[in-house]
């Protein structure tokens, strides 16, 4: 059940009216459209005609009627009510060719389409009626089958602006020329800037369509980041796990798993600069604050030859620039509060945008509550851009985080801390593009990040610490060209840190040892791009040494589309890719903490990801529908179950493979939008050839949709659903006795350790939970005041309130002798509210 997709009524602004004649006679049946909208209607008997569901913007209309010359004309649409027009056709002056009465003569059209500087453009797409055609090398095309009488030609082709003619189409018809002006073709991590709103989800997913060969690229806009029901805080990480092949192993739990890989399997870059681990409250929800972010790009699974040192999947966020006046928004909700400031400086062509967040839930809980909340987090973005020459950009970007979780035993006494566990990040980079319409671009940036989790049991002087520090600095240069048929992408990247994951000796930490790796790394890239007529390839290839002297990987990359038709396109692609950060996974049980990463050492093993896809689209109107199938081969990845010992050095690494198939419709304009898709997949991992299990985010079946219903009084319905077949868990077999710190044990000086502690020891055999569903509302409106508006919001998580189980705990009955199985649920039914103000 999908409750917005099965809504029965829909509200949104309408465009009515008349269409007439010179002599103000009704027009009768003529088609009235807004092509970019995919709306279209005809008018009755009486010359009118009615559109629905119309978006509030600027649009052009086009009207045609037989015997008459098109019209066109640009039309403002308000976001609610009827908007009144009247349109009077002429007639079209007499043709000399003596074709049919009527119009009714079969004729045919040669359309040659050329660039500004007169060359003939391949592979442009003309259309006129129902007929389409590809140029050749000559840029010519030939359309037949036609109607005399009024016409209409259009063509399009990437990188280039959309071009249309309307005449009168004759029977010896002589060729028609079409010029297209070349259009800037945005490359990442190159920013063209330009005066005019943040894309919507139609825009901005078309725009990555055309832009990537490779399939499963996948565009959300800050409004739909807004709008998707979250817990306790709007997030992007939430938001893409409503993307059809990514799974959430649970409600708590806001990391990606894609296309069968693991949750430390992704890239997450702000403006081109890694971002490592940005999780808040333990993985609920993502660091990065989502005001501070104009889109986010999805590639899933096979990836462009320009990112590396991952496996499944890269998370492009995009910061909001600043506008060209000074403007403040504001956000308060039930876990924190939230400001966005941003401004310009019109000497210096300067723009800034600085947003930040803070946690206030432990202020009014400890208030109103009998107890208290031990955590709190923080975070800051921004962003400086200059342009220092024209055609040029210089952009400071930065980035902080911080969480805190700290609980105690129950004492006043500071010395009884039983958990005390911090993390944080820190980013900061510098990028300078220089954008040219008709030579080579070119990107250059230095950037540095940072992660640090402490994890603290006991006493802070005497309990065991967990210690995971992370410092990575890089430098990278890219070059690009565009050309009229092919396009070049070329770049150098180094990076060089130091990566530690330790404990103090203690007894009772999480683990006993440590991993240390200085890693230093070079890489080069190449990606190149090919119009063979209707069939567009993207071959390239990734060289990374990343420990010169000890490794090299050549990582091949492949992607080609086919332009079947205007509407529809095939598209297949092949990659390998390689990763040496991975998170420490416990499958034994759940880790209250941030996550643990290592690098992997000169004598382990990288993370391999070698695999497929092929995949057919269908562009409409409103709608773009996608059915892909994947294919990927896993090596090396890592696998940690102790089995008497915690001892870190029992890292193991698994090889496996993952399959899938995957559907997915979008609708982008409307009163309703969204997307709904669907899942099969299948993971396995092999400790031996013949020892194989599935991954806790191996779920066969999984459904997710996410609508968006725009209401009367700028009032908009969210959901999110998702269902899916039960994930597999670990059976428990028995326990073995540890140590545990405890600061209240006499004799001993702030406290000892004493035995006692059971940790659980799985089996081999595996079981699955049962099937996993949530449905998530949200609703929201806006309130228009003088110099601003108010947005408020609520949302109610789980509203069925389905018992999705987190895990078992083990129960043993003394008399009967059996161990029982009791499941612990997740997240209930979950509440929430806020505001924002927005000037």
């Amino acid at each position: 059940m999908v409750p917005l997709l099965a809504a029965a009524a829909l509200w949104a602004a309408s465009v009515a009216g008349t269409v007439v004649g010179p002599e103000g006679k009704p027009v009768v049946d003529a088609r009235i459209r807004i092509e970019v909208l995919g709306l279209s209607a005809r008018t009755d008997s009486a010359g009118k005609f009615r559109l629905a569901e119309v978006r509030e913007g600027r649009w052009t209309a086009e009207v045609q009627a037989e015997g008459f010359a098109a019209h066109r004309v640009v039309i403002t649409v308000p976001s609610r009510g009827t908007l009144e027009l009247e349109f009077e056709l002429s007639r079209p002056p007499r043709a000399e060719s003596g074709g049919a009465p009527g119009g009714e003569q079969a004729v045919a059209v040669t359309v040659e389409v050329r660039s500004e500087g007169g060359q003939p453009l391949e592979a442009a797409t003309v259309a006129l009626g129902p007929q389409t055609a590809v140029t050749d090398a000559r840029g010519r095309a030939r359309l037949a089958d036609l109607t005399a009488g009024p016409a209409h030609l259009r063509a399009w082709r990437v990188g280039y602006e959309p071009a249309d003619s309307a005449f009168i189409l004759e029977a010896n018809q002589q060729p028609v020329v079409l010029v297209m002006r070349m259009r800037p073709f945005e490359f990442l991590p190159l920013t063209v800037r330009a005066e005019r709103p943040e894309l919507g989800g139609r825009e901005l997913e078309r725009a990555l369509f055309d832009r990537e060969v490779q399939p499963g690229v996948i565009g959300i806009s800050q409004a739909e980041l807004r709008a998707i029901p979250a817990a306790g805080e709007r997030d992007i990480l939430r938001a893409l796990q409503a993307v059809p092949s990514v799974v959430a192993v649970n409600d708590l739990n806001a990391q990606l798993l894609v296309k069968g890989g693991g949750p430390d399997q992704n890239l997450f870059l702000l403006n081109g600069i890694p971002i490592i681990a940005p999780y808040h409250a333990f993985g609920l929800f993502g660091a990065v604050n989502s005001d501070a972010v104009s889109r986010v790009e999805f590639h899933r699974g096979n990836l462009p030859a320009r990112f590396g040192g991952v496996a499944s999947s890269v998370v492009s966020m995009s910061q909001r620039e600043g506008g060209a006046r000074p403007n403040i928004e504001a956000g308060l909700g039930i876990i924190g509060a939230r400001v966005t400031a941003s401004g310009a400086a019109k000497s210096a062509d300067l723009r800034w945008l600085v947003a930040g967040r803070q946690s206030h839930l432990h202020l009014w809980a400890n208030r109103f509550f009998d107890g208290s909340v031990p955590y709190r987090f923080w975070d800051i973005n921004g962003q400086i851009g200059v342009t220092p020459a024209k055609g040029q950009r210089l952009e400071l970007t930065f980035f902080g985080s911080g969480d805190q979780f700290r609980e105690r035993y129950g004492v006043i006494d500071e010395g009884s801390d039983r958990l005390h566990s911090t993390w944080a990040n820190r980013v900061v980079g510098l990028r300078w593009s220089r954008a040219s319409r008709d030579a080579w671009s070119a990107n250059a940036n230095l950037w540095y990040s940072g992660y640090r989790n402490v994890l603290r049991a006991g006493d802070s002087l005497v309990g065991p610490t967990t210690s995971n520090r992370i410092h990575l600095a890089g430098a990278g240069i890219e070059l690009l060209r565009r050309a009229l048929n092919w396009g070049i992408r070329t770049g150098l990247q180094a990076q060089a840190g130091s990566v530690t994951l330790s404990d103090d000796g203690k007894p009772g930490g999480f683990f006993d040892g440590s991993l240390r790796s200085t890693p230093v790394e070079l890489a080069g890239y190449l990606e190149v791009e090919r119009w063979l007529g209707p069939i567009r390839v993207n071959p390239g290839v990734r060289a990374t040494s990343p420990t010169p002297g000890q490794r090299f990987f050549i990582e091949p990359r492949l992607a080609a589309r086919w332009q079947l038709t205007s509407a529809l396109t095939v598209s297949a692609a092949a990659s390998r890719n390689s990763q040496l950060l991975s998170g420490l996974q416990d499958e034994r049980y759940l880790l209250f903490g941030a996550p643990l990463l290592f690098h992997r050492p000169a004598d382990a093993p990288a993370t391999e990801s070698t695999g497929g896809e092929v995949a057919a689209d269908l562009w409409t109107g409103a709608w773009s529908f996608s059915a892909s199938a994947y294919t990927r081969q896993l090596r090396a990845v890592p696998r940690w179950r102790p089995e008497g010992s915690r001892r870190i050095d029992q890292i193991t690494y698994d090889d496996g493979s993952a399959t899938g198939f995957e559907l997915f419709a979008r609708r982008h304009h409307g009163a309703l939008t969204g997307w709904i898709g669907y899942g099969l997949s299948a993971v396995r991992l092999r400790t031996s050839p013949s020892d194989e299990y599935a991954p806790v985010w191996d779920r066969r079946h999984n459904f997710t949709a996410a609508t968006f219903l725009a209401l009367p009084r700028r009032i908009t319905l969210s959901s999110r659903a998702s269902v899916g077949s039960g994930q597999p868990f670990w059976l428990h077999e028995g326990d073995f006795e540890g140590k545990r710190f405890d600061p209240l044990s006499d004799g001993q000086v702030g406290g000892g350790f004493v035995p006692g502690d059971r940790f659980p020891v799985f089996a081999s055999a595996q079981s699955r939970f049962p099937l996993y569903a949530r449905i998530d509302l949200a609703l929201s409106t806006e309130v228009r005041l003088a110099g601003g508006a108010l947005r408020l919001f609520a949302s109610v998580l789980n509203v069925t309130h389905h018992p999705n189980v987190l895990y078992y705990t083990q129960k043993t009955q003394q008399e009967a002798g059996t161990v029982l199985l009791s499941p612990v649920r997740q997240l209930g039914v979950f509440p929430m509210i806020g505001i924002d103000f927005v000037r």
